[in-house]
């Protein structure tokens, strides 16, 4: 309960430092953060993937989440430091719904691609005598994902807006202005439908790739039990190898997005059934402010997961630092074109 001392002071100045930073200060710190590191981390992706890598499903499927973690990261993150830094906007309402419909499209999209990749990689293992999955099918299914992230995020432009939350500074509440579920959606029929299709489409896709990675797992540790270890079968072994670091960098991918999503899905729960959740001293809150947008750090750490996973990748950006972006470097000196059932992911050799 609310102790009976506590005075209401819903008018307090908002353009101070020492406000924004009370209330405000993780949000603006995390976002820009995640700002810097979501763009010049998947722009290099970008260029890397497309302007020095042979063009294959692997290079397609690391530039369609690059492409998506950077439109994401560059329209969502500067809305959410607009409407944060000003509450009071007048165009608050439209930049909260316009900065969640895209997260919500992009997220809907990813989650829609890595299931694609991750029944592509499953092929390529489990199955490696079927016909592989061409470059332009594949583009077909991540534009797929891609309608249905945007159908699946119609909704959210009708449930989320501005909301008005009370927070509590040694016995003093303050009124703070959040891009948030609107007060007025609250158990309505469109609310509950919103949510049950983004619980039916989360849990679908988690199973469905549960499923196929654990696929994947065994077809490895069958292949690595039964390993000839003649020389005639070592092209084979270098494609399967080949296969297994693809596999292994988007499973990674995989855990990063969904690890990330957790947070969130916490601070929503808690926030739907705990009435007095926003009854929350500036420290809480920004521990729940951070929860609340942990999802962007998805949209960063993909460029690291390629970093740690490619030793080509690494000697790829280290030229690019160097300068020599304009000409020929040594990886494309050496580059050869692979070809038989590996052309799909034989650029994934680490």
């Amino acid at each position: 309960m609310i102790p009976n001392s506590t005075t209401d002071y819903p008018d307090v100045s908002r353009n101070t430092a020492s406000y924004l930073w009370k209330w405000h200060g993780a949000e603006v710190i995390f976002l820009c953060l995640m700002l810097v590191l979501a763009i010049l981390g998947n722009i290099l992706v970008i260029y890397i993937y497309h302007f020095r890598w042979r063009r294959s499903n692997f290079s397609l499927f690391i530039e369609v989440l690059a492409a998506l973690d950077l439109t994401n990261a560059s329209i969502t993150i500067p809305l959410f430091l607009v409407i944060t830094l000003n509450d009071q906007n007048q165009r608050f309402t439209v930049v909260c719904q316009t900065s969640s419909f895209v997260a919500m499209t992009t997220v809907m999209a990813s989650a829609v691609v890595l299931v694609v990749i991750a029944f592509d990689r499953n092929r390529n293992i489990c199955n490696p005598l079927k016909k592989k999955i061409s470059v332009d099918s594949a583009r077909k299914f991540c534009l797929l994902g891609l309608s249905v992230g945007i159908a699946v995020a119609i909704p959210s432009i009708f449930v989320n807006g501005r909301r008005e939350l009370m927070f509590e500074d040694n016995g003093v509440r303050v009124n703070i202005t959040q891009c948030y579920f609107r007060e007025e959606m609250d158990w309505t029929a469109l609310f509950w439908f919103f949510m049950t299709i983004l619980s039916v489409v989360f849990i679908a896709v988690m199973i469905t790739l549960a499923f196929l990675y654990i696929s994947i797992y065994r077809a490895l540790k069958i292949h690595t039990a039964r390993r000839p270890s003649t020389t005639i079968c070592e092209k084979k072994n270098k494609m399967f190898r080949s296969h297994k670091t693809s596999a292994k960098i988007f499973f990674a991918v995989t855990v990063a997005f969904f690890c990330s999503y957790f947070p969130y899905f916490i601070a929503v729960i808690v926030f739907l059934f705990d009435g007095q959740m926003n009854v929350l001293s500036p420290g809480v809150k920004a521990v729940a402010d951070i929860a609340k947008l942990s999802p962007l750090m998805s949209n960063a750490v993909n460029p690291l997961i390629y970093s740690v996973s490619s030793k080509r990748f690494r000697k790829e950006v280290f030229d690019v630092f160097r300068c020599a972006g304009f000409k020929q470097t040594p990886s494309e000196r050496g580059r050869t074109v692979v070809q038989g059932t590996a052309s799909s992911t034989a650029d994934a050799d680490s």
